[in-house]
């Protein structure tokens, strides 16, 4: 969140503290609180004027994020990927120096967890469809339970826990991924309004997760 407070106008909490508890290892992170709602509490109360706004203002936020390049892929401080893609394995995925090398990572990914016929089909499709693409900043969660708003504005993105470095289609994908299709944005069809829709990499990406899941 530093860095994007840094480098970008996206709002996002002030952070006062980041530590490691020694006890339990886990990091724990003192920020600002911010007063709002969570879009998803809220969006069915908005008619569609301002349904479009928010997604007008949510849409420059996304831009400006991923005007933000990169020349390897994982998190901000050059570490391993943190993605739920790859919580099933033991191995530090990343960073990678390139897709390319991204690409391989879900490959071995997929392969560790199941090596028989349709995996090794899903890995052919990551080979043939996965590359080509810009390495972009990504937030990883981009979901209206993860944004802020009040009074029709938005105030706050969290939730930065899956950001970093990604190939450009990454964000789409994960937003995409077992959305509640019935409900919110993705019943009013807003989502290929914040970002380049990735139908192809999306259709990969969904046949790797259940693999993996």
């Amino acid at each position: 969140m530093r860095y994007i407070a840094e480098n970008t106008t996206i709002p996002v909490p002030k952070v006062y503290n980041c530590y490691e508890d020694e006890k339990t290892q886990r990091t724990h992170i003192v920020m600002e609180y911010i007063e709002g709602d969570r879009l998803e509490d809220v969006w069915e109360g908005f008619d569609l004027e301002q349904k479009e706004d928010v997604i007008n203002q949510l849409k420059r936020i996304l831009d400006e994020l991923r005007s933000l390049e990169g020349t390897f892929i994982g998190c901000v401080d050059h570490t391993h990927c943190e993605d739920v893609l790859f919580s099933e394995t033991d191995r530090l995925c990343g960073p990678y120096n390139s897709e390319e090398e991204f690409s391989q990572g879900i490959i071995d990914t997929l392969l560790e967890k199941e090596d028989t016929a349709f995996p090794r089909l899903v890995c052919e499709m990551v080979k043939d469809i996965l590359k080509g693409h810009k390495i972009v900043f990504t937030h990883g969660d981009f979901l209206p339970r993860n944004i802020l708003v009040k009074d029709g504005k938005v105030v706050a993105i969290l939730d930065w826990e899956m950001a970093g470095w990604y190939p450009e289609y990454w964000e789409y994908t994960k937003i995409m991924y077992r959305p509640p299709y019935l409900k919110g944005w993705f019943k009013d069809g807003m989502v290929n309004k914040l970002t380049k829709p990735y139908y192809a990499e999306l259709a990969v990406m969904i046949q790797a997760r259940e693999v993996i899941w």
